[in-house]
C-alpha cells in the first residue's frame, strides 16, 4: 500500500517530470503486484480473499469488465473456456490433509493399529 501511495504523491506533485514519471510508474507496478499477493496469500485468522468469491460474482464481475473494455466475443469465449478448464482441473481434493507435515491422516494410523 506504501507504494500506491508514493506513486500517487509522485503524480500530485510531479505530473510532467518525465524523471519522476519512472519511479512512479515502478511504485504503481509493485503496489498492484504486492496488493494483489497479500489479497492472494491466507493468514492464520482468515482464508484467501478469493475463496469467498462464488461462481455467479465472479460471473457478473466478467460482464461488466467486458462491457466496459469492449471487448471482442472472440476473446471473451476463449478466456471463459480456459478459465473453466481451469477450474476443473485445479479443484480441491477430496481428502483431507493432514495439519502438520509429521502427522499423517487418520485412516492411516487406524490401519496401522
Amino acid at each position: 500500500m506504501s507504494c500506491l501511495a508514493l506513486a500517487l504523491a509522485i503524480w500530485t506533485t510531479h505530473p510532467a517530470d518525465p524523471s519522476w514519471r519512472m519511479w512512479m510508474s515502478g511504485f504503481v507496478r509493485v503496489g498492484l503486484l504486492l496488493s494483489a499477493i497479500w489479497l492472494a496469500l491466507p493468514t492464520d485468522s482468515r482464508n484467501a480473499a478469493w475463496t469467498n468469491v462464488t461462481p455467479r460474482s465472479l460471473l457478473v464481475v466478467l460482464l461488466v469488465v467486458v462491457a466496459l473494455v469492449r471487448l471482442k466475443l472472440k476473446i471473451v469465449v476463449i478466456f471463459v473456456a480456459v478459465l473453466a478448464v481451469a477450474t476443473l482441473v485445479l479443484r480441491p481434493r477430496g481428502k483431507q490433509r493432514p495439519k502438520n507435515r509429521g502427522e499423517s491422516p487418520p485412516e492411516s494410523r487406524a490401519k496401522r493399529s
